[in-house]
């Protein structure tokens, strides 16, 4: 009798997020992407979903982190693969590939590592078995998928946690595990007390070509993520490079520099190769900043006088005075978006073709997925400077100029309308996406939380707010190096207008304008307490609003530029109004601070993009 079997993995967000450096991040998804195609390959079965084109790279697949197969066997393959997996793939494929034979560690602590990355595998399958009739019958298949779910709920349940025992310092990356790789720190003399015996220590500041802080300590399974693309049996075309968020925000500026004065920018990055980048605790990437290197070079100066340092401190002067070009841009963007309530869709909730059987429909809904995923990866491919971290499932994950987030904004949005939206019986299904424009100095893992929290805010607000509970939401922020977060939500749709055309139009028309007007919206209606005030009242504030806004806009132009811009300032009023009114899903002064949030954001991207030597701070 043939089987079903659902196969999926846990915890898998929380091991990505678990990321201190770009590395561990590409790394963290370039493991569980390998993992579900060995599981697929391994498994023996037909898979049912995701409908995938089969022979897809391990890195660049569309895998979720769920798959159903079907099977004709007494034995068990959910067991079987279970097995594998933690008998064999761990020990003989992830174990071999970060190199551990080479280094003579004990078998206590090979065992040790092991199991470190065992941990971060949450397996959980389900199988049961299946008559040929469920295939032909539309009620038995759908109660078949939906039990299948069930038990795998109450799998994870009753699935026995097994909390971590290790005595001694954790890990840097995930605080769970314990250290078994470490750096000391300049004034630690001998291995830190609470650091395990037999731990292994990294005593130079490059181990298989990657960086270790000092002061950094690491456990099986973060180590794992640092070395993983350094095996030596990767093949270099296809790999994928890392880059520091450092890097991502410099992009620009290098791509500049490196195509108009190739040989003075040779000798600027083999400046800091030799002399600064081994003994900092600050990336390559990052010495890269004329002030982040000059500053490095005045406290090695302070400590004693050098011919070569002052020479180098001179040398930098001159180059960023007379050749280098360009603005040293701080600032990067992580970019998500997340297919709405996609389990609902493939469960047939939204199913209104009934003519079509559910498991063709499921079918059909994944393969669509899998072609918009691909064609997203396009951008990806044409961008080098822009970093796909994943692309599977129902969502993405991006790391990319500050520059390009716009675009891949659109991109995916039009790719998703084209691949996925192009059928009657898939019209309705939307996406909710968002950019967060954050320092390249600030904490990689709070960040990705921070914008996983805000999708997932906003996701829940406008199925609350909405009449048909409908999401399809853009959310765009800014954390400034001081901390200082702002945010503008909008539906993608207003007026039958794209929000992402709409904010292009309003940024073309104010970033080369002042829209300080807006500061004093928001000191006369901000203060206001509104929410005691009845609804017509407060759509009289709103009304209130707009008149006052009309006479600072028109205010904040000189009198030749009323008459330059008359045509374009009416426009730009227009469209003001209809994003404040169609976009106003709470009204009173919560409704007027998320549309006022966009003029400071407006502010801070065109400050941040800005050709100039202007300070990033001046409009913070």
């Amino acid at each position: 009798m043939a089987k079903i079997l659902l196969f999926t993995l846990g915890s898998v967000q929380d091991y990505i997020l678990e990321s201190r450096r770009v590395i561990d991040l590409v790394n963290s998804s370039k493991i569980i992407s390998e993992l579900m195609k060995t599981i697929k390959d391994k498994s023996g079965c037909e898979l049912l979903l995701p409908n995938v084109e089969k022979n897809q790279n391990s890195f660049n697949s569309t895998l979720p982190n769920y798959l159903i197969f079907s099977y004709d066997s007494p034995e068990s393959r959910g067991r079987e693969i279970e097995k594998y997996i933690h008998d064999e793939y761990i020990k003989e494929y992830l174990m071999k590939r970060i190199g551990l034979e080479k280094y003579n560690l004990s078998k206590k602590l090979q065992e040790q590592i092991k199991e470190h990355i065992s941990s971060i595998f949450d397996i959980y399958w389900v199988e049961t078995e299946v008559n040929d009739e469920v295939w032909d019958d539309e009620e038995k298949y759908k109660e078949l998928y939906e039990d299948l779910y069930k038990n795998l709920e109450a799998v994870k349940y009753v699935k026995k946690f097994s909390g971590n025992k290790e005595q001694g310092r954790k890990c840097s990356i995930c605080g769970k595990r314990n250290a078994i790789f470490y750096r000391r720190k300049d004034e630690e003399k001998k291995r830190p007390f609470d650091i395990q015996k037999d731990s292994k220590e990294i005593k130079d500041n490059t181990f298989q070509n990657i960086i270790f802080k000092k002061g950094e300590c690491l456990c099986g399974a973060c180590y794992m993520k640092r070395v993983l693309g350094n095996d030596k049996n990767k093949n270099k075309e296809k790999d994928i490079e890392i880059k520091s968020t450092a890097a991502i925000a410099l992009s620009n500026w290098k791509k500049i520099n490196q195509e108009k004065y190739p040989e003075e920018y040779k000798e600027y990055r083999k400046m800091i190769e030799d002399r600064y980048s081994q003994d900092s605790k600050y990336g390559e990437e990052q010495l890269l900043y004329k002030e982040k290197l000059l500053n490095v070079n005045r406290k090695i100066l302070e400590d004693g006088v050098s011919e070569q340092l002052q020479t180098d401190k001179d040398r930098v002067e001159k180059l960023f005075a007379e050749v280098f070009k360009g603005k040293q841009e701080e600032y990067y963007s992580i970019y998500r978006a997340d297919i709405d309530d996609l389990g609902k869709w493939m469960s047939g909730e939204y199913k209104s073709d009934n003519a079509m059987g559910l498991l063709e429909y499921q079918q059909q809904l994944s393969n669509k997925i899998d072609g918009f995923l691909k064609e997203v990866r396009k951008f990806f491919n044409e961008n080098k400077d822009c970093l796909l971290v994943y692309a599977g499932g129902d969502d993405i994950l991006a790391l990319l100029p500050v520059r390009k987030s716009i675009e891949l904004a659109e991109k995916v949005y039009d790719c998703f309308n084209k691949k996925v939206k192009n059928e009657e019986v898939f019209k309705e299904i939307t996406l909710s996406q968002g950019i967060f424009i954050l320092h390249y100095k600030d904490t990689l893992s709070e960040s990705l939380q921070v914008s996983k929290e805000r999708i997932d805010y906003l996701k829940k607000k406008y199925k609350n707010i909405s009449r048909n509970g409908e999401k399809n939401g853009f959310i765009i922020a800014v954390l400034t190096e001081g901390y200082s977060y702002q945010e503008f939500y909008a539906k993608n749709i207003l007026n039958d207008d794209y929000i992402v055309e709409i904010l292009k139009e309003l940024y073309t028309y104010f970033a080369e304008k002042s829209s300080h007007f807006y500061r004093e919206l928001s000191e006369i209606f901000l203060s206001m307490d509104s929410n005691d005030l009845y609804l017509e009242q407060k759509r009289d504030l709103i009304e209130m609003f707009l008149i006052q806004q009309k006479r600072l806009l028109k205010r904040s132009l000189k009198e030749k530029e009323k008459e330059e811009n008359k045509e374009a300032l009416e426009k730009t009023e227009k469209l003001l109004k209809m994003l404040l009114q169609n976009n106003n899903y709470e009204y009173g002064s919560a409704g007027l601070k998320n549309y006022l949030n966009l003029f400071y954001i407006i502010d801070k991207i065109s400050v941040i993009l800005r050709d100039d030597k202007q300070n990033e701070n001046a409009k913070n």
